[in-house]
């Protein structure tokens, strides 16, 4: 996986922080416990809710779905390179 992903950086398909947040969530080594505190916290309750309940006003939410879109973007950018599904 890490050489798929090394060509999408050397290919300019992804950028460094891109690279960085797939090793660190898109990864189940050793990531486990600190993606479950950051989606923990990324979608803890806040009392001022806004767009009916679907974003927060100080953003976690949206941060949470940027990851979540980061993710499946550069898993779109390996199975164009290779042909392979990433689970």
């Amino acid at each position: 996986m890490s050489d798929k992903l090394n060509q999408l950086l050397k290919k300019d398909r992804i950028n460094k922080d891109q690279y960085d947040l797939f090793m660190l969530f898109g990864q189940t080594l050793g990531a486990e416990f600190l993606k479950n505190k950051l989606l923990s916290v990324a979608l803890e309750e806040s009392p001022c809710p806004s767009n009916d309940g679907f974003a927060w006003l100080d953003g976690r939410r949206s941060v949470w779905r940027d990851i979540q879109h980061t993710l499946s973007y550069i898993n779109q950018l390996i199975e164009e390179n290779t042909g392979d599904t990433h689970e």
